[in-house]
């Protein structure tokens, strides 16, 4: 931006989680609205909060049927 006498760096950080992104300050309205890491890092956070709520729920009923077993037996 010779205006300015500045360099415009523009870049998407790759962070692990959503939770490592906000610990170094960033946000989600910091990412750029030109490309599609919005869309990725909440359509990502969206599918692992989903498998993770599956994950538990199949845990409960394994519990279950264990509990059931030891009493049949």
């Amino acid at each position: 931006m010779p205006e300015w006498e500045s360099i415009i760096f523009l870049g998407t950080p790759v962070m692990e989680s959503l939770s490592a992104m906000f610990k170094t300050g960033l946000y989600i309205n910091d990412l750029s609205m030109h490309d599609s890491s919005r869309d990725l890092v909440l359509a990502g956070t969206q599918q692992s909060e989903e498998l993770k709520r599956a994950l538990i729920q199949e845990q409960k009923k394994s519990s279950k049927l264990e509990e059931h077993e030891d009493v049949g037996l």
